[in-house]
């Protein structure tokens, strides 16, 4: 059980395109509006900075609060889930699934577990 990278840092914003902008005019980082004003994506080399906006957020993300902005979410790839979940739990380890979606197997582990930020762990089939 070895996590492969970390795959994604979630955070939200009111304005997503003003926050790739920042990203790009002040750091120098590209980005891609995939749904202007709703998602964008900075690449970070095989890690992907999403930017959210607040009522996207809510629909995807599991226990996001909503109206909030900040970081939301880390996704960790895993080579091995199920040993992984397993671990965790007999740990007494709260998490939830893990389940398909989006083609990977994804399970959650809540925001208190991982100091207010919810973490997921995602394996490609």
């Amino acid at each position: 059980m070895a996590i492969r990278r970390l795959k994604e840092v979630v955070i939200v914003a009111q304005d997503v395109d003003g926050a790739l902008a920042r990203y790009r005019d002040n750091l120098g980082l590209e980005g891609m509006g995939c749904a202007e004003g709703v998602e964008g994506r900075v690449p970070l080399g095989e890690t992907s900075l999403v930017i959210l906006s607040p009522q996207a957020a809510a629909e995807r993300l599991s226990n996001w609060p909503g109206g909030q902005e900040g970081l939301a979410s880390l996704t960790l790839e895993v080579d091995d889930l199920e040993g992984l979940v397993s671990r965790l739990r007999r740990a007494g380890i709260e998490v939830v699934g893990p389940e398909e979606k989006e083609g990977l197997q994804v399970a959650f582990l809540p925001a208190e577990w991982a100091y207010g930020v919810p973490l997921y762990l995602v394996q490609k089939p």
